[in-house]
């Protein structure tokens, strides 16, 4: 017999299961999703090229996203939890966060990271984060703990600008560091439920665009006008 490529309704059986699975990476201790429980998850992991490595060849992503992707895109549009709420440069945007008093579980955290990066430079995934942007410094203070700051600084994710322009940079290990949680799956001694990591970004830059949660968290919103500006080495 000979070798018959999987199609699009091939790979959907195989990892759309209705179940969850997970498999260690050879380069992390962490787990990466291989099964999903549903097709929305499944399909925003898969936006992300990376996470396609392994999982679907780019000839059935490409069958997969001309497909389903009118009718994807229709039903985030209805939905009223949709991350696409635009964030305009150079003009005043409504900020929210968190009160500092107010502790995230880990797994929010990394991802209230993510999205608040995402957030001071107006891009939607971490795919269009740019390394030779340099964002605002005030924003990021607000947005981020001092201490969650200071690592990405110890740690050369984000580094401070002592010459003009002034803020802070992401360097390219930054950038691979908050691409590798897109491509694994949460991890759940930090707490984290089992849905997909695109799914938790999303949530984060909704409640930052937004100010959208949980009725049991809205007494610990905060909120502030900045006026996003980007500049570039």
């Amino acid at each position: 017999m000979g070798y018959y490529p999987p199609t699009c309704q091939d790979e959907l059986i195989s990892h759309v299961t209705g179940n969850i699975r997970t498999q260690k990476t050879s380069s992390s201790a962490r787990s990466r999703t291989i099964e999903w429980s549903r097709f929305d998850g499944f399909y925003g992991d898969m936006q992300i090229a990376r996470n396609r490595n392994g999982i679907i060849s780019e000839e059935v992503w490409t069958e997969i996203s001309n497909r389903y992707s009118s009718i994807f895109g229709q039903l985030s549009s209805q939905t009223p939890e949709s991350p696409k709420t635009p964030l305009n440069k150079n003009s005043p945007s409504t900020i929210f966060r968190f009160s500092r008093t107010y502790e995230l579980a880990k797994y929010r955290e990394i991802f209230n990271t993510i999205a608040s990066i995402c957030i001071a430079q107006c891009v939607e995934s971490v795919d269009l984060l740019n390394t030779q942007a340099i964002m605002d410094t005030n924003l990021l203070n607000y947005l981020l703990p001092k201490r969650v700051l200071k690592d990405l600084e110890i740690k050369q994710r984000l580094v401070p600008r002592v010459s003009a322009p002034f803020g802070y940079r992401l360097t390219s290990a930054g950038k691979d560091y908050f691409s590798e949680f897109l491509t694994v799956s949460p991890d759940v001694n930090n707490g984290a439920p089992t849905v997909s990591p695109a799914d938790l970004l999303n949530k984060s830059l909704r409640f930052i665009k937004t100010g959208a949660t949980s009725k049991n968290e809205s007494q610990h919103i905060e909120s502030r006008q900045f006026t996003i500006e980007l500049r570039q080495i």
